[in-house]
C-alpha cells in the first residue's frame, strides 16, 4: 500500500542513521490511457545468484553464503571506493560518508539465526513481504528471458532471487514512477581527475616514444627529459588523486585483492606498474640528459643504459595501455547505456592521443624559452615535427568532437531511452559544462594549433610557446569537462522510485 512500514522498520532495527535506508517504496504505473493502474513496489538487496556488487568490488568486502545464498557486506574490509554503487543494476549498496565505507542489507541475518523474520518481513501491516527459499535454476531460467519486474535492469545480469507476485497480469505499457525524473548523477571529481591526468601522462610517455623511434629526439635531449618529468609528474599526481575518492584511503593498499574478478583490482595493478616503469625510464632518461657522469660510476655500458630505457619505456607504454582499457572496463562493466565499450574507448583512449600531443607540443616549444632563462643555448624544435604534432592534434581533436556529438542522434529516439536521456541532461542542466567542453577543444585542439601551423616560422620563441601553452591549457581544461559530463550525464539503473511526472 506504500504505508512504507518496512522502511521505518528496517532504519529502526538496524540503527541506520537519518539520511541511510536500506529497503524502500517505488511506484510504477500505467502509461497509456484505458485501465488505471498504479502499484507501490517495496524493495531491498535481491541477494542476486551472481550479485555485480560481489563481482566489482576490489578489497573482497561482499561474501555470499554458499548455503542461504544471502550476500553480505564485510564493513571491515570496504575502504569506500563506491565501485559497487555504481556496479549494482538496483541502487542497493548505500555510501556512508561519516563512516567512509558502503553498507546495505544483509536480510538480518541474526534475527533469521534466531528464527526471527526479518524487520520488514514483521512490520508489513499487509503481509506484503515474506521470506521463502527459491530454486536457483528457476531463479536462472526466469532471468535468461528477463523474467523480474519491468522497468529494471536486465535480470540475466545478477540473477536477483526477489519474487514479485501478482494478481493480474501487468500492462504491457508500464512505466517506473521516476520514469520522467532526469537529473544528474555525482561528479566524483577525484576520479575525473585521475582518469584525465593519467591519460594524458600516457600520452606524454607514447609520444616521446615515437619522437625517438622516429629520430626527431634521442635519450640524451634535455626536451625529451622535461617531457617525461612532467609526463610522470602528472602521472603520480593522478594516482594520488586517486585516494581521495576512497572513504578510507589508509586502506588504499587493499584495491588489488580482487585482481581475480574486478576491473577496479586490474586497473589499481596496472597502473601500479604503470608508475613503476615510467619512473624507471624517467629516472634513466633524466640522468642521461642532465647528469651523464653518473653512469660512470656504474658498472654499465651505454648500449645496457640505452636498451634499459627501451624496456622501461615500452613497460610504461604497455601497462599504460593495459590499465587504460581497464578504466574502461570498470565502467563498461557496469551496464550503463551512457558508458558503453565503444563509446567510453574512444572517450579515454582518446584523451591518451589529444592530450599526449598536446603536452609535448607544449614541452618542446617551451623548453628553449626555459634554457634561455637557464643562460643555456639549445635549438627550437624543427619545424617539421610541429607540423607532425600540430596535424596530430587537430585530427584527433576533430574525431574526438564528432565522436562526442554522435550521441545527440538519441534526441529522435522515440520513446524515451537512457541514451536520450543523457542527451537531454548534455542539452539540459549540464548545458554550461557542455558548452565549455566544446569551446575548450575547438580551441585548444583546432583553432590554436591551426595558428601555429601557419604561423610558427614567423614567431618568436616566446610567442610559440603562449600560444602551444594556451592550447594545452584549453585542451586540459576541455578533457576535465568531458569526464566531469562523462560522470553526471549517465542514467544510473536502479529500482521504480517515487510517482514524479
Amino acid at each position: 500500500s506504500g504505508c512504507k512500514a518496512c522502511v521505518t522498520a528496517c532504519h529502526s532495527l538496524n540503527g541506520l542513521d537519518e539520511e541511510e535506508t536500506w529497503r524502500d517504496v517505488g511506484v510504477v504505473y500505467n502509461a497509456t490511457q484505458g485501465e488505471s493502474f498504479l502499484q507501490h513496489i517495496t524493495s531491498a538487496c535481491h541477494h542476486c545468484v551472481e550479485p555485480a556488487c560481489l563481482s566489482a568490488c576490489p578489497t573482497n568486502a561482499y561474501e555470499k553464503d554458499p548455503f542461504s545464498g544471502i550476500v553480505r557486506h564485510l564493513d571491515d574490509q570496504c575502504f569506500g571506493c563506491q565501485y559497487c554503487t555504481l556496479a549494482c543494476p538496483y541502487g542497493v549498496p548505500k555510501y556512508h560518508a561519516k563512516k567512509g565505507i558502503v553498507r546495505k542489507c544483509d536480510l538480518c541475518s541474526q534475527r533469521l539465526s534466531h528464527n526471527e523474520a526479518p524487520a520488514c518481513v514483521q512490520a508489513c501491516p499487509h503481509e506484503a513481504i515474506s521470506i521463502t527459499t527459491v530454486n536457483v535454476e528457476e531463479v536462472k531460467q526466469k532471468s535468461a528471458v528477463n523474467d523480474f519486474l519491468p522497468c529494471t535492469h536486465d535480470a540475466s545480469y545478477t540473477k536477483p532471487t526477489t519474487i514479485y507476485h501478482h494478481s493480474k497480469p501487468l500492462p504491457t505499457s508500464i512505466l517506473r514512477g521516476d520514469h520522467y525524473a532526469i537529473e544528474p548523477e555525482h561528479a566524483h571529481v577525484p576520479l575525473v581527475v585521475m582518469l584525465v591526468l593519467i591519460q594524458m601522462a600516457l600520452g606524454g610517455f607514447v609520444f616521446a616514444g615515437i619522437l625517438v623511434g622516429m629520430g626527431a629526439q634521442t635519450f640524451s635531449s634535455r626536451s625529451l627529459a622535461l617531457l617525461m618529468l612532467v609526463s610522470f609528474g602528472m602521472g603520480q599526481t593522478a594516482l594520488a588523486a586517486a585516494t581521495l575518492h576512497l572513504g578510507r584511503p589508509m586502506y588504499a593498499f587493499r584495491g588489488v585483492l580482487g585482481l581475480m574478478h574486478s576491473w577496479l583490482s586490474r586497473e589499481a595493478a596496472t597502473f601500479g606498474g604503470f608508475a613503476a616503469a615510467s619512473g624507471g625510464v624517467t629516472s634513466l632518461v633524466a640522468v642521461n640528459a642532465f647528469a651523464p657522469w653518473l653512469f660512470d660510476y656504474a658498472p654499465v655500458t651505454k648500449q645496457m643504459i640505452e636498451a634499459m630505457m627501451w624496456v622501461n619505456l615500452g613497460g610504461t607504454v604497455v601497462f599504460g595501455f593495459a590499465g587504460t582499457f581497464c578504466s574502461v572496463m570498470v565502467y563498461v562493466f557496469t551496464q550503463r547505456a551512457f558508458w558503453n565499450f565503444r563509446q567510453t574507448n574512444l572517450r579515454f583512449f582518446g584523451t591518451v592521443v589529444v592530450g599526449g600531443a598536446s603536452l609535448t607540443l607544449m614541452v618542446l616549444t617551451a623548453f628553449p624559452v626555459l634554457a634561455g632563462l637557464w643562460g643555456s643555448e639549445t635549438v627550437p624544435p624543427a619545424g617539421s615535427l610541429i607540423l607532425f604534432l600540430g596535424i596530430t592534434l587537430m585530427v584527433a581533436s576533430v574525431l574526438k568532437i564528432m565522436s562526442e556529438l554522435a550521441i545527440m542522434g538519441h534526441l529522435k529516439d522515440e520513446v524515451l531511452t537512457d541514451q536520450k536521456k543523457s542527451v537531454l541532461l548534455l542539452c539540459g542542466a549540464l548545458k554550461n559544462t557542455s558548452l565549455l567542453r566544446l569551446i575548450c577543444l575547438v580551441s585548444g585542439g583546432v583553432m590554436l594549433p591551426l595558428v601555429i601551423l601557419m604561423f610558427s616560422s614567423s614567431m618568436t620563441p616566446s610567442m610559440l610557446t603562449a600560444v602551444s601553452m594556451l592550447s594545452g591549457l584549453c585542451i586540459t581544461g576541455g578533457e576535465l569537462a568531458e569526464r566531469t559530463l562523462f560522470f553526471q550525464a549517465v542514467v544510473a539503473p536502479r529500482m521504480p522510485g517515487g510517482l514524479r511526472l
